[in-house]
């Protein structure tokens, strides 16, 4: 396994050079990317299994002032850190809890002023609910169709006053109980896997009289074991990825006035490696895993908005 440590590093590099010219830009909750996937690989979890993953966002977005607060641009740098605990009761069946801290800042810029702020804390937690409904065999499944359900709790603060102001944008919550329901399909080949799923979040009213959009998700993904594909014993700690995140969203709304820099359409490419790390045991990791989503366009973006490359770091075991 020692002989596998260059090829970790040199990917690990490579994903810095990738995620290092901008922090990423993009909305707190309506980040183009699948959830579920994001808490582990893409595996059937046997009955009675724990696991865990830490996983690490940055992100930016530019847009105009809110509606009512006059001409102006404002730019939301975020950084993000998810605890992801997955449980799987009983055969079929996995619940996932997701603990977030967020660190946003928001850059005010006006005619005659530039202000920034930030913030910190505890976001809004998750539960979200896995279940198989179909799958080509009990054991070692090589197909199977998932359903998924999540509800978000408004944990996170989501009215605190900074510089004088209460910006909803700047919150580490939403202050909102949203839902959303989806389904997923996994197809697993020698040397590919195939992945492909689609979500629907619906999001309420929150404090300061904002309220998120409503977002339709669409992702696919296609993951190659470099050790099956070239056969080659060196590389079977390491899984290439590339992922289509394509997000639908309605427009916000602010004081019952639409809000119209938000909303849209916003299609990432985005490739990944993961790596088991010299020390795992077989088949539960740790795997560290890294990925960077690269916009195809913002052109499809409603009103005046600009979203940068979104970056990510995680490492998950399971047990």
């Amino acid at each position: 396994m020692s002989r596998s440590l260059p090829l970790l590093w040199l990917g690990l590099l490579w994903l810095a050079v990738l995620a290092s010219p901008a922090p990423a830009r993009a909305c707190t909750i309506c980040l183009a990317a699948d959830p579920f996937l994001d808490a582990g690989d893409i595996a059937v979890r046997p009955a009675g299994e724990l696991s865990g993953s830490l996983q690490v966002r940055g992100w930016s977005r530019r847009t105009g002032q809110l509606p009512g607060d006059g001409p102006g641009r404002k730019e939301n740098d975020s950084h993000r850190v998810d605890l992801l605990l997955s449980w799987t009761p009983v055969d079929r069946v996995t619940l996932t809890v997701d603990l977030p801290w967020t660190f946003n800042e928001i850059t005010d810029t006006r005619p005659m002023e530039r202000n920034t702020s930030r913030i910190g804390g505890f976001g809004d937690a998750s539960l979200a609910l896995s279940a198989i409904v179909w799958r080509d065999r009990d054991v070692a499944p090589d197909s199977w169709i998932e359903l998924r359900g999540l509800v978000k709790a408004p944990t996170g603060a989501s009215s605190k006053r900074v510089d004088g102001v209460k910006d909803p944008q700047l919150q580490s919550g939403t202050g909102s109980w949203d839902f959303g329901t989806g389904v997923a399909g996994v197809r697993r080949f020698e040397k590919v896997w195939l992945y492909l799923s689609g979500f629907y979040r619906f999001n309420s009213p929150g404090s300061l009289d904002y309220e998120y959009g409503d977002f339709f998700l669409i992702n696919s993904a296609t993951h190659f074991p470099l050790g099956a594909v070239f056969d080659n014993e060196l590389l079977e700690p390491y899984t290439l990825g590339f992922e289509m995140n394509f997000r639908y969203a309605d427009g916000d709304e602010f004081r019952g006035m639409r809000f119209a820099d938000s909303g849209g359409s916003m299609l990432y490419l985005t490739p990944s490696l993961r790596s088991r790390l010299p020390w795992s045991s077989e088949g539960r990791g740790p795997w560290l895993r890294g990925s960077v989503q690269i916009p195809a366009t913002s052109s499809w973006l409603d009103g005046n908005q600009t979203e940068d490359p979104i970056w990510s770091v995680g490492l998950q075991v399971s047990y």
